[in-house]
């Protein structure tokens, strides 16, 4: 017998815009995002605000638009990698966990080369030795091309960033972008996406983050497109949520189910 959904809503004003255009990008469950594939062919650059240790959705983006990548995050890098696969050694009867850690150690210096630059510092407003402003990247960014896309998963530090994405917004070809902590700031999302021109074209509450009591899911993946600013309503497909290419988050969690008040 399979896992019985979980109930939960979100606003209306978060419903999204239908289109037919959605493809995913990135490994399955944790990691990947839909996007509308109209506006990889207008990205001049990608710029991806947290890594860890999954560039999955980076990897597809760039073979289906080779752009220069810029990525940020000081949480990682190849010492860092190197390093906890020297530690994983240490656990002669968890090989498995070498192989994970050479493997993606081997990857990180396979993937980060030429155009494709990480730079270890976080997205944010903080010690500059530390951290890039969204203000910054984004100004910076001008100068590999007209249009960029930007993916964004900062570990709720998205709320700071809110301002610059709108000041910004004429550069931006799409977003895709990880929300954290709905419960408590959900005025704000709302805020952001009634101010914001791109289009919001998908929702996705994670499963295996936090639900609060009145039913609303802590932590939902977003899609802002510029080419859906264009569509008329008859041009799109009928709303799915979840969309047959969603994956859940943790497929031993039970899956949500959304609706809209």
């Amino acid at each position: 017998m399979g896992i019985s959904a979980i109930d939960v809503h979100l606003p209306e004003a978060l419903r999204p815009w239908p289109t037919a255009h959605l493809r995913r990008l990135g490994r399955d469950f944790d990691g990947g995002y839909l996007v509308d594939a109209r506006d990889l062919a207008q990205s001049d650059a990608l710029l991806a605000m947290g890594i860890a240790s999954d560039w999955s959705f980076e990897a597809d983006f760039l073979r289906i638009r080779p752009t220069p990548l810029r990525a940020y995050d000081a949480s990682m890098g190849e010492r860092h990698f190197r390093n906890k696969m020297l530690r994983s050694l240490l656990h002669v009867h968890r090989p498995s966990r070498f192989s994970k850690r050479l493997r993606i150690w081997k990857d990180y210096k396979q993937f980060f080369v030429g155009d494709r630059v990480h730079i270890r510092k976080f997205v944010g407003h903080g010690p500059s030795d530390l951290y890039l402003s969204p203000e910054q990247i984004l100004s910076e960014a001008r100068s590999l091309g007209r249009k960029v896309f930007v993916k964004m998963d900062i570990e709720g530090a998205e709320y700071d960033c809110l301002q610059a994405l709108i000041d910004h917004a004429d550069q931006l070809s799409g977003l895709a972008v990880e929300f954290h902590d709905i419960g408590a700031r959900c005025g704000e999302l709302v805020d952001f996406v009634a101010q914001f021109p791109l289009r919001l074209v998908h929702l996705h509450p994670q499963n295996g983050a936090h639900v609060t009591r009145d039913g609303v899911p802590d932590l939902i993946e977003l899609t802002f497109s510029s080419a859906a600013m264009q569509d008329a309503p008859e041009d799109g497909a009928a709303l799915q949520l979840p969309h047959p290419l969603d994956c859940p988050g943790d497929p031993n969690q039970p899956d949500l189910r959304l609706s809209f008040r």
